[in-house]
């Protein structure tokens, strides 16, 4: 038996969404990267109280999940957007 299998839920969609953007940050990030596309520090300032290196992990988590995704900009920085 798996881990997953154990949980409560297990097998149903639901609950790998919520395994995806069910904390705190993972909300906070997508409803500032609603509208556009932002660079690192814009959303920084938007989220207002997340750390630098939160605010890296959770991009990270939602690209992983295909929720988010990076863009490279002309300059060599970047901007990501849902």
């Amino acid at each position: 038996m798996t881990e997953e299998a154990g949980k409560p839920g297990a097998g149903c969609p639901i609950r790998g969404v919520l395994d995806r953007i069910g904390d705190q940050w993972s909300l906070l990030t997508l409803e500032a990267l609603e509208i556009d596309k932002k660079r690192f520090n814009e959303l920084l300032r938007e989220i207002g109280d997340i750390s630098k290196q939160m605010l890296s992990k959770t991009l990270r988590h939602l690209d992983a999940g295909r929720l988010y995704q990076s863009h490279r900009l002309s300059g060599g920085s970047a901007a990501g957007g849902i």
